[in-house]
C-alpha cells in the first residue's frame, strides 16, 4: 500500500474495550507526508495478548511518530517483531516519547527489533518503556541504524533484559538506559552476559 499526504494516522488500530487476543501484521507499506501531528502507524488499543509485526515499511515525513503503540490502560502480553523498516523525518509534534519508534504501556514485552533505519527524526528517535506496575521486558536490539538516540526505561519495580551482550556495538547510535537493565545473551530466556 502507498499512503500519502494524510491528516490522520496513516494506519491505526484504535478502539474501546479490551479484546482477548490480537495478531496484527503491517508489512510492505510506503507512508509519506502525514500531517496534523499524526502518526505513520498507531496501535493505541488495549489487549490481553497482542502479536504485532511491522516489517519492510517505509515512513518518510510524519508530524507525529513513525510507529507508536500506547495502549490506554495497557497490553498484558506484547510480542513484537519490528524489522527492515525505514523511518525518516518524523517530528513528534504530538509529544510522544519518541519520533521514530515508540512502544509503551505493556505488562510483559518480548521484542525483536532488528535491521531498521531511523534518520532525520526530531529529538529522541527510539523509546521503549512502561509505567505500568512491575513490567517485564526482554528486548533483542541489533542491526539498527539511528542518527538519534535509543532510550530504554525500566521502572524501579520492573525487570528489563536486553540482548545481545554487545548491544552498543550491534547497533549504530547512542543507547541510553534508565533503571536496572540486565544484558543477556538472547531473548527470551538467555543467560546473563559475563561482566
Amino acid at each position: 500500500n502507498t499512503i500519502t499526504s494524510g491528516s490522520d494516522n496513516a494506519i491505526a488500530v484504535i478502539a474501546s474495550g479490551t479484546p482477548s487476543h490480537g495478531t496484527i501484521t503491517i508489512n510492505n507499506n510506503t507512508i509519506t507526508n502525514i500531517g496534523n501531528s499524526s502518526n505513520g502507524v498507531a496501535v493505541n488499543q488495549d489487549f490481553s495478548t497482542l502479536n504485532l509485526s511491522l516489517s519492510n515499511n517505509t515512513i518518510n515525513g510524519c508530524e507525529g511518530t513513525g510507529f507508536l503503540s500506547y495502549a490506554p490502560t495497557g497490553i498484558n502480553a506484547l510480542t513484537l517483531n519490528v524489522s527492515g523498516n525505514s523511518i525518516s523525518n518524523c517530528q513528534n509534534l504530538s509529544s510522544n516519547a519518541a519520533s521514530g519508534i515508540d512502544f509503551e504501556q505493556f505488562s510483559s514485552l518480548t521484542a525483536s527489533i532488528t535491521n531498521n533505519t531511523l534518520s532525520g527524526n526530531s529529538g529522541t528517535a527510539f523509546f521503549i518503556g512502561s509505567t505500568l506496575t512491575a513490567p517485564t521486558a526482554c528486548l533483542t536490539l541489533s542491526g539498527n541504524t539511528n542518527d538519534g538516540e535509543y532510550v530504554l526505561i525500566n521502572p524501579v519495580d520492573g525487570v528489563f533484559r536486553l540482548s545481545p551482550c554487545n548491544t552498543s556495538s550491534a547497533n549504530v547510535g547512542l543507547i541510553n538506559t534508565s533503571g536496572s537493565i540486565t544484558s543477556v545473551q538472547s531473548c527470551p530466556g538467555g543467560s546473563v552476559c559475563p561482566p
